[in-house]
């Protein structure tokens, strides 16, 4: 099986005289997510990892996020991997979680790990929710000689970064464009690898970049900042949606009220950035899908300053439909002076689950 492949190939290299003994993995996307398939069989040569942009699950972060085939992305990976069609046809006829996903799934034995390791992800990665759930699954369950002992780095990157400096319709920022030096994979494989006393081990646990406003202007964001866990510590803080499509703190007055939308299945709303593989990535302007009459968008009032939102963010939507099933995306956006709204994150959630 998938992880018997994965020890064997680390033992045989062990063994190898191209090597001394001692292991470490490197890699990212589906390089990192072999990483993370091979981790649980908990070969005794492998010390140490470095993971890139990988789904720790792949039912939740790869192909059913939010309980919705990732179609293009989907039919583009296995397009490359998988020539035989049924394997697409398979796939697509798992809709739920079950014991062939499972098989796929590293969280749930995040216990068998015993090594530390690095996880690197982008604020617009497809498979940035599977690097933050592999880390704390590892960091908080792992085994010994894993958990307490992982690293958790997010830049304001896309996944092909550091290919590509291109955030969306912007760059990535100056002091972005590199991996933070003490997170780069030379100390780490030294440490672990060759025992040398660099203090790596002493890194905060988790490196995470505050963006800033893309297009340059000042603010307090644009800056690495550190923390000890995910999610740092924070203040939640619950904005409201209002019938007059007003966005602000206050509790609605009248228990009930609501606005209504036809949503037509063959005129699907469209993906434009956001969190893709193969499709273009990052911050963009959403205002051609917020112009659509099958969607319904809430403003604030103007930002008079800085608002930092860093976490978690969470959507409680109460609503209605004449159908059985539906797809609910919700978007959230920083609407700038000139009135481009710029794709901050967003999701997709299918009800009939």
């Amino acid at each position: 099986g998938r992880e018997q492949d994965g020890y064997d190939t680390v033992e045989w290299l062990a063994k190898s005289p191209f090597t001394d003994g001692n292991i470490g993995t490197i890699g990212f996307s589906a390089l990192g997510i072999v990483q993370q398939m091979m981790a649980p069989a908990a070969p005794p040569s492998l010390k140490c990892q470095y993971i890139g942009f990988a789904a720790g699950s792949i039912f939740h972060h790869a192909a059913f996020s939010g309980g919705q085939l990732l179609k293009h992305q989907v039919e583009g990976w296995l397009g490359y991997y998988a020539k035989d069609p049924s394997i697409y046809e398979y796939m697509r006829g798992q809709p739920t979680y079950n014991d062939f996903w499972k098989c796929f799934d590293t969280l749930e034995v995040a216990h068998r790990i015993r090594v530390p390791a690095i996880q690197y992800g982008g604020w617009y990665d497809v498979f940035l929710q599977g690097t933050i759930d592999a880390f704390g699954a590892r960091q908080e369950y792992g085994g010994e000689g894993a958990k307490g002992r992982q690293k958790l780095v997010i830049g304001p990157w896309v996944h092909e970064w550091p290919r590509t400096q291109k955030l969306g319709q912007f760059e990535v920022p100056k002091n972005a464009q590199q991996m933070p030096a003490e997170y780069t994979p030379g100390p780490w494989f030294a440490h672990y690898l060759k025992g040398t006393e660099n203090k790596v081990e002493d890194l905060p646990a988790v490196t995470y970049y505050v963006m800033g406003p893309f297009d340059g202007s000042p603010s307090n964001g644009n800056v690495w900042r550190h923390a000890n866990k995910w999610p740092i510590p924070a203040v939640l803080t619950s904005f409201y949606l209002q019938s007059n499509h007003l966005l602000n703190k206050e509790k609605p007055q009248k228990e009930v009220e609501s606005l209504s939308y036809v949503s037509d299945p063959t005129n699907p709303v469209p993906t434009k950035g956001g969190r893709n593989l193969f499709l273009e990535a990052g911050p963009m302007d959403q205002r051609e899908i917020e112009s659509r009459d099958d969607v319904v968008v809430f403003t604030s009032d103007l930002l008079s300053e800085d608002t930092e939102i860093t976490g978690d963010v969470f959507a409680k939507i109460y609503f209605s439909s004449d159908q059985p099933d539906t797809d609910v995306g919700i978007r959230l956006c920083d609407v700038y002076p000139d009135g481009r709204s710029i794709l901050i994150l967003d999701s997709m959630h299918r009800t009939g689950l």
